[in-house]
């Protein structure tokens, strides 16, 4: 009778987790739209069209920028890029590379990238590599990016916390 009640037990309990890690797996239909949902983000930055570019992400995204500015929602998201379209960031396209995806359930995922911005072929100095963090949300059907962190890559030697890394580290 004990060994019995020690078989249910294991089957309640492996069973639905079991079941979780299956349903976390993702599956290819939902990749292949993931790699899309990212390669459209970039088609959209060369396009230069803010709303555009907006529009691949919730309507209450959280978008923090690599030099740490931060801005919530669409109509921040669509101005602010807009804006940089405009500006300092005009002729310029982005190339992402696609680190992993993981799949937190059936409609939460995350993707981690490698982002490189170029203009008439070139990498645009003093604008570093970054390695961003996308939060995607399944809405209606769709993968868009409910939480967008974009972090600089600091290489040696480069600025770090306003100094040089080389003059930070012989420093005690």
């Amino acid at each position: 009778m004990k060994n019995y009640i020690l078989i249910i037990l294991l089957a309640v309990i492996l069973i639905p987790a079991n079941s979780y890690a299956q349903s976390t797996k993702g599956n290819a239909a939902d990749e292949n739209a993931i790699k899309m949902l990212v390669q459209d983000i970039a088609d959209s930055w060369a396009k230069g069209n803010g709303e555009n570019f907006a529009g691949h992400f919730t309507d209450d995204i959280d978008f923090t920028v690599w030099n740490g500015m931060y801005f919530n929602g669409h109509e921040e998201n669509a101005k602010n890029h807009q804006m940089i379209f405009d500006t300092f960031y005009k002729g310029t396209m982005v190339k992402f590379e696609i680190r992993k995806i993981r799949f937190l359930s059936d409609e939460i995922a995350t993707v981690h990238l490698k982002g490189k911005m170029y203009r008439d072929g070139k990498r645009v100095e003093g604008v570093p590599v970054v390695v961003p963090l996308m939060v995607l949300k399944k809405v209606n059907g769709n993968w868009r990016v409910a939480v967008f962190q974009n972090t600089p890559v600091i290489e040696q030697g480069e600025l770090v916390v306003g100094r040089k890394a080389e003059t930070a580290r012989n420093e005690n």
